[in-house]
């Protein structure tokens, strides 16, 4: 590349530099300003949204209080109550009261296949208890359920539909006189339910007919139950008042969660019952979905708005449950939720009053405080949330406005994209108008070095004329070059001159040092060629010496070992003669143990004969007493079983003394035989101790011969390493001369290569300094 092209690139790449550069920086400080703009603006609409779901809140309970007020004290609503009140328990009494039994197992039949299953449905492990429920249950109980409920066509949410039943009882026509209204009511307010109870807590009337319909509220089922705290707490009220009883799982509606409000109703300052209002989480749950249109309200894709109650369980539900019930499923059990409210949530499709909830905006909003922050969720996501405290109906709630962290920022990528393409548009332009400047810069600085640069070449590959000059009569810097190059030329015109005289003389030098270094070369070849045959000789005579001694010491290394054998042969000798004399010795007690046993053999013979008579004797006398025995006739018939008895005994006596006699005639003969063979062992065991002593004496002179010729053949390898040694010497003695010859060949051989270098050298020399011209 030469100095024009990189003179343009150099100011291509500063601009280029300067461009990113400022690119980074606007980058990074945009960027930054960016993410706080968006920050701040998606801050403001959360706390907005804040404040519509707010107001929201207030006009829907607001209502909710105008409503239970006013219907407390509608005349119409007084005279249902009071009209119903006096009609409930009669109406056990004129219906079914012959079959009361009947009744009660036809609606715990109905319960078992309709309210247990939907129980079950609702409460995934848990299941409904009918019998307890059904044998708690009063008569006016069992007759209006059996009536309104069992035997009411219509399915479980739609048993509102039957205006009035079969029967004539004025219960019936009180219900279908006011039914209609409650009904409309019902729809008209987006109510769960509307309940009528009298002074004792019995639930007179009820537009949806659930299994609270016609129950008490002191009763096993719905003791401590949310409609039990509003009857209580409006029992306790005077007219133009009502209480408010917080969202929790209800037994009436299969344990969904279910809030109440409540008044009492005064006909002329005459407590006559109370009215109930259920709240379904639902309607909730639609105002803060803002009717399930999260995007339209401005909430993304992940915003929500939800309601915490004072439990710090929702009283809203979540907006993923709603839209993704799988992946909230999967989310909350990674948090290690249990299971089992997982499956409870996912089949009532809330998580109202289920889950609990927690976070530092949840416990600021309690403490009072309103505002914003970056905060972790329910499912442990990133969040920008906006809280405020509520006060709903004296009930502490806290509203939550929330949008992940990650949606929020997500638009900040695409305005940086845009600025880097706009920055990589610039940078473009940039790089094209520098390298137009720089082309026109470059041509108004390197035209004159060109030229210096063409004087050079045809200095160069001229004839290498040392007297040319270059013109020096610019006045820049270039000028100044010129003048520098032709002082250096100068220079080197009378350094060449110099050489030129000096490698005249090295020539001759070297001449001379190469014939007398030819001279040395063949002195120092025919002086080492005798050295090595001198060597090779005493290599030789050593080889022979160290093998004489060599077979020397092996010689009397097995005379040693031979002298240690014969020891040991001697030791064995003498061990045996000893074994030997022993074996004789053992003989001879052993015979004499032989012929005692003889003898003592020959005296049970004399037993076994005395023993054979006493036999013989008593066979004799076992047949004569078998012989009176029979002369007795009966009375010897026992005597004479005893004298066979003994007679085969004397038989058997008889018998084993023969074998005895056998066996010991064996042994006699054994014995005598055994007697026989060790003599004779005996005189074998003495001829082979005078045997083996004469061997020992043999081994002993064996032992002196093999002791004198190691003691020769130590002399003989002790003379054998001295001659050895004396080789050694001589032969490294010729290997330093040797090897000195070898270096001296070395050295005048290196002296006849540097003088052919020289040579080659001056001559190269001269060549290079006849191209000059001088």
């Amino acid at each position: 590349m030469n100095i024009g092209s990189k003179f343009i690139l150099s100011i291509v790449s500063i601009a280029t530099l300067a461009v990113a550069s400022t690119a980074i920086v606007l980058a990074t400080l945009s960027s930054d300003k960016t993410e706080e703009i968006l920050l701040d603006a998606r801050r403001d609409q959360m706390i907005s949204l804040r404040n519509v779901a707010t107001e929201i809140l207030h006009q829907y309970f607001g209502s909710l209080e105008n409503q239970i007020l006013s219907i407390s004290q509608q005349q119409s609503v007084i005279d249902a109550t009071r009209n119903l009140s006096s009609s409930y328990k009669p109406f056990a009494f004129f219906v079914g009261r012959t079959d009361r039994p009947g009744q009660r197992e036809k609606l715990r039949q109905y319960y078992q296949d309709n309210i247990a299953a939907q129980y079950s449905r609702f409460n995934p492990g848990q299941r409904f208890d009918t019998n307890a429920v059904i044998d708690a249950m009063s008569d006016p109980t069992i007759a209006l359920q059996t009536q309104y409920i069992a035997a009411n066509p219509n399915t479980l949410d739609s048993k509102d539909n039957m205006l009035f039943s079969s029967d004539k009882t004025s219960y019936t026509t009180n219900h279908k006189k006011y039914h209609p209204y409650f009904q409309d009511s019902l729809k008209r307010f987006h109510l769960q339910d509307i309940l009528l109870l009298d002074t004792n807590g019995n639930v007179v009337y009820s537009v949806k007919k659930y299994i609270d319909f016609a129950a008490s509220v002191s009763s096993a089922a719905f003791a401590g139950s949310g409609l039990a705290e509003a009857y209580n707490r409006a029992s306790q009220l005077e007219s133009s008042g009502y209480a408010f009883v917080d969202y929790a799982p209800y037994p009436g509606a299969s344990g969904l969660p279910t809030g109440f409000i409540s008044a009492p109703v005064f006909e002329k300052n005459k407590r006559v019952g109370v009215v109930v209002l259920a709240l379904s989480s639902v309607k909730l749950t639609e105002l803060m979905t803002y009717g399930y249109n999260w995007e339209a309200s401005g909430l993304g894709q992940t915003g929500e708005t939800y309601l915490i109650g004072a439990d710090q369980t929702p009283r809203s539900a979540s907006r993923l449950l709603l839209e993704q019930p799988e992946a909230y499923a999967a989310q909350v059990k990674a948090l290690n939720y249990p299971q089992q409210e997982i499956d409870k949530i996912l089949a009532t499709k809330t998580n109202v009053a289920f889950q609990q909830i927690k976070s530092h905006a949840i416990d600021e909003a309690f403490n009072g405080n309103a505002g914003t922050t970056i905060d972790s969720n329910y499912l442990n996501h990133q969040v920008l949330t906006a809280f405020a405290p509520l006060n709903i109906m004296g009930q502490k709630w806290v509203l939550l406005n929330e949008i992940e962290m990650a949606e929020v920022t997500s638009k900040l990528g695409a305005i940086q994209k845009s600025f880097l393409v706009y920055a990589a548009m610039t940078a473009i332009v940039v790089i094209i108008l520098g390298g137009v400047a720089g082309a026109v810069i470059t041509q108004t600085i390197v035209r004159p070095i060109r030229e210096t640069s063409h004087s050079l070449i045809d200095i160069a590959e001229g004839e290498g004329d040392l007297t040319s000059r270059l013109n020096a009569a610019r006045k820049d810097e270039l000028g100044e070059l010129a003048t520098g190059f032709n002082q250096f030329v100068a220079k080197i015109h009378q350094l060449v001159l110099g050489i030129k005289g000096s490698m005249e003389g090295l020539s001759r030098t070297v001449d001379n040092m190469n014939t007398v270094a030819e001279e040395g070369s063949e002195s120092a070849n025919t002086q080492q060629k005798e050295t090595e045959m001198v060597v090779a000789a005493i290599n030789q005579m050593a080889a022979s010496a160290q093998e004489i001694a060599g077979n020397a010491m092996n010689a009397a290394d097995v005379a040693n070992s031979a002298d240690t054998e014969g020891k040991h042969v001697q030791s064995v000798v003498d061990n045996a003669i000893s074994s030997i004399e022993g074996l004789s010795e053992e003989i001879d007690q052993a015979s004499v143990v032989i012929t005692e046993l003889e003898g003592n053999v020959g005296n049970i013979v004399a037993i076994l004969d005395t023993i054979r008579g006493i036999a013989d004797q008593t066979n004799l006398l076992a047949l004569n007493a078998a012989i009176e025995s029979a002369r007795a006739g009966e009375h010897g018939r026992g005597f004479a079983v005893v004298a066979d008895e003994v007679r085969a005994l004397a038989k058997k006596t008889q018998d084993s003394t023969e074998e005895i006699q056998e066996m010991i005639e064996r042994l006699q003969k054994d014995s005598i035989h055994a007697v026989n063979v060790m003599a004779s062992s005996k005189a074998n065991g003495e001829k082979s101790a005078d045997i083996a002593r004469t061997v020992g004496t043999s081994l002993i002179k064996i032992a002196d011969f093999i002791s004198t010729i190691s003691d020769m053949n130590a002399q003989i390898a002790g003379a054998s390493d001295e001659q050895k040694t004396a080789i050694e010497e001589i032969n490294r003695s010729m290997v330093e001369i040797s090897n000195s010859g070898q270096q001296t060949l070395s050295g005048v051989n290196s002296i006849t290569q540097n003088s052919a270098d020289l040579r080659a050298l001056s001559h190269s020399l001269e060549e290079q300094i006849q191209q000059f011209r001088v």
